[in-house]
């Protein structure tokens, strides 16, 4: 099967937040050169002291390293974007779980003393849908959960080489 716009929205998000991990390291190394450049002497041109030595392989070892974290962190959503292709698992749903919640403390109060303290406001309530499946359970949305009957069958969509779950369906 190909991947849809929302599977590749999905690959690409998480592409973005492995990539924070990355920018964290150059961030390090930009605020180690800032202080070597601040403690800089003006008269000398060439780098003469061990402790510069010292942070210039630290500055090259760390950008390596952001690279090399990089690199293992996306390659395989990489490849998922170029292969363009998403597998899936059939599994079976053991239960569907209906759950109402309405907001408790749903009032204010006003001038204490006075007949009308406490004047309601409109009570919050709020819907929850849940599938068990293979013993964990998954938030679904209300469309889903009257869409799919217990003890059927549902497909778990993932993405082809780094295994990204994309959703399910029919």
């Amino acid at each position: 099967m190909n991947l849809t716009e929302e599977d590749r929205t999905k690959i690409k998000k998480k592409i973005r937040n492995n990539s924070f991990y990355s920018v964290i390291i150059i961030i390090i190394c930009i605020l180690i050169n800032i202080g070597n450049l601040m403690d800089f002497q003006e008269d000398s041109n060439i780098i003469n002291t061990s402790l510069d030595h010292v942070l210039i392989i630290i500055n090259l070892v760390l950008v390596l390293s952001a690279f090399i974290l990089f690199y293992f962190l996306n390659r395989k959503l990489y490849l998922d974007l170029q292969s363009n292709n998403k597998i899936y698992v059939e599994k079976i749903i053991q239960k569907k779980i209906f759950e109402n919640k309405c907001d408790v403390a749903s009032g204010y109060k006003t001038n204490i003393g006075t007949p009308d303290a406490y004047l309601p406001k409109s009570i919050n309530f709020s819907s929850n849908f849940y599938f068990v499946i293979d013993d964990t359970v998954y938030n679904v949305s209300e469309f889903d959960f009257y869409n799919f009957e217990e003890n059927k069958s549902i497909k778990f969509f993932y993405s082809d080489h780094s295994k990204v779950f994309l959703g399910f369906g029919k």
